[in-house]
């Protein structure tokens, strides 16, 4: 599962759907919007693939994540590019999490924390097609790594719910008024 409003260029479309190309027995899911999306279209024609590769326009947030609960994994794969990328935490990280899916991404710094510290994902080194499609055929094989990825995930949606979060941003905002 690929879903977002800014499928656009540095976030890994372009090598998630070669991995797809070279990765048997899975079906990729990209829900949502962006600039890429008429070039990684083109590239699940030219590639033959389009059995394999599922696109669905932007939804209402409640149906999208009803695609996302039944995937198996959800992928974000923003590339170290900018300070944006960098630094942000995307809205689709969260999403996976509290649709008690793992995750598969990059090492970008804020992101990569996130899963690893709650082990709720797979890590790889670079955004490249072969390691997309390495992370993919472990979580498709080991069925025991899927599940428990699956447990944590629902464990980190608990913790990193909005009602827990909004504590601590008052509590921040207590402390500076107090000051």
């Amino acid at each position: 599962m690929l879903q977002g409003t800014g499928i656009n260029s540095d976030r890994g479309g372009e090598e998630l759907i070669e991995a797809t190309g070279m990765t048997d027995g899975i079906t990729l899911f990209i829900i949502g919007s962006g600039d890429l999306l008429p070039m990684l279209k083109s590239k699940v024609n030219d590639l033959n693939i389009t059995d394999k590769v599922k696109f669905f326009h932007a939804l209402p947030w409640n149906e999208m994540m009803r695609y996302t609960k039944s995937a198996d994994a959800g992928l974000s794969l923003d590339k170290d590019t900018n300070l944006n990328y960098r630094f942000s935490l995307p809205n689709k990280l969260f999403d996976y999490i509290s649709a008690g899916i793992p995750v598969i991404t990059g090492t970008l710094p804020e992101v990569k924390k996130i899963v690893d510290e709650n082990e709720c994902g797979i890590i790889i080194p670079d955004i490249s097609p072969s390691e997309i499609s390495k992370a993919i055929i472990r979580l498709r094989d080991d069925h025991s790594l899927l599940n428990r990825l699956k447990q944590n995930a629902v464990k980190a949606s608990e913790k990193l719910a909005w009602d827990k979060e909004a504590e601590k941003v008052s509590a921040i905002y207590r402390s500076v008024l107090e000051r």
